[in-house]
């Protein structure tokens, strides 16, 4: 009996996503009357194997979604709303990948370092590459303890980080694409520099922030922002969806004033990867919605005082997005597609 897998995409309209914050987790979405699964059956025969889904239309979920910065960018529709990969058959399906049109094989560090750092060759633009990727893919929240601070979890699962989180990853990123990272010494800030032409470099990818030296050309050290805080004065801070201000650019650049011994990095933090194998009759589904559930590790604070970092952990379970088409292992496919909705209808 040959193996099969089976996929299946449920079509609905994404509400905006949400910071991590301590309390109710995101009510699941709710099925549309004219949701419906339309149905792929492919031969697998060999390992490794590829097969595509068609979405149809012109509407996507990135033409309608806010830009991404700092905070929580708001996703205006989406025609995905899960994918379903079972396992139908008698044989082990081994590391299912889903990919959307080339990109977001986020399943092992070597494969996001070569995704962001495609098509650059220079130790200058593949750190600017992996920088822009970075900002490009999370926003400013946490779950109170070390969980955002392994690139793949982020990137798969929870979708954000915390300055202490996002120094970490983009040190490993930059490790993993052969360059050499350094830790910065803000203070109430956390973030990482990177070598290339002879001298370091801070790319914040928390904050949105590059700063120029006097030149306009050459991206500063922590040390020359140190030395020159109008450097970072003159930089719009914190991202696309930041209004201007200069007491938010002046405060920024007030973190900058460690003038000691800068050596070492943040180690190498990213021990996960998303391999795994489903045995005949398992599946695993990725979903937009919260299923009505979040983790966090924080605690809901007293009435009228800020959220802190807590000592107990909360309900537990996190949501993943959804992708369009999708690489597996040898095995039989059988995948569903989703209904197309009349806004994507052309």
């Amino acid at each position: 009996m040959r193996p099969l897998i089976h996929v299946g995409v449920v079509s609905l309209l994404a509400s905006g996503a949400s910071a991590a914050v301590i309390g109710e987790p995101k009510k699941p979405y709710q099925d549309r009357p004219d949701d419906k699964r339309c149905e792929h059956r492919e031969e697998v025969n060999q390992s490794p194997w590829a097969y595509r889904i068609e979405l149809r239309g012109t509407v996507d979920g990135t033409m309608t979604r806010m830009p991404i910065g700092y905070s929580a960018f708001v996703q205006g529709w989406q025609p995905n709303r899960s994918v379903l990969i079972e396992n139908v058959g008698s044989t082990d399906v081994r590391n299912p990948r889903i990919v959307v049109n080339g990109k977001r094989n986020w399943s092992t560090l070597e494969d996001v370092v070569a995704e962001a750092a495609r098509g650059y060759t220079s130790p200058a633009d593949k750190a600017r590459a992996i920088w822009e990727h970075q900002r490009r893919q999370r926003f400013h929240a946490c779950t109170w303890d070390e969980e955002c601070d392994d690139v793949l979890k982020v990137l798969n699962v929870y979708g954000y980080t915390l300055c202490g989180n996002e120094a970490h990853l983009i040190n490993d990123l930059w490790k993993a694409a052969g360059l050499t990272p350094r830790r910065g010494y803000p203070v109430g800030h956390v973030v990482s520099e990177v070598f290339y032409d002879g001298d370091y470099h801070l790319l914040d990818s928390d904050e949105h922030v590059v700063c120029l030296e006097r030149d306009n050309k050459t991206i500063a050290s922590c040390t020359e922002i140190v030395r020159d805080h109008d450097l970072v004065k003159r930089t719009h801070t914190y991202g696309i969806g930041q209004r201007e201000d200069r007491k938010t650019d002046e405060f920024s650049a007030s973190l900058y004033s460690y003038e000691g011994e800068r050596k070492g990095d943040f180690g190498n933090n990213t021990g996960h990867s998303m391999d795994l194998s489903l045995r005949p009759g398992e599946s695993i589904e990725f979903r937009w919605d919260h299923a009505g559930k979040e983790y966090s590790a924080g605690t809901v604070a007293e009435t009228g005082r800020p959220n802190r970092d807590g000592q107990e952990a909360s309900t537990s379970g996190a949501a993943s997005p959804t992708t369009t088409s999708a690489t597996a292992g040898s095995a039989t496919a059988r995948t569903s597609a989703p209904p197309w909705p009349s806004a994507a209808r052309h």
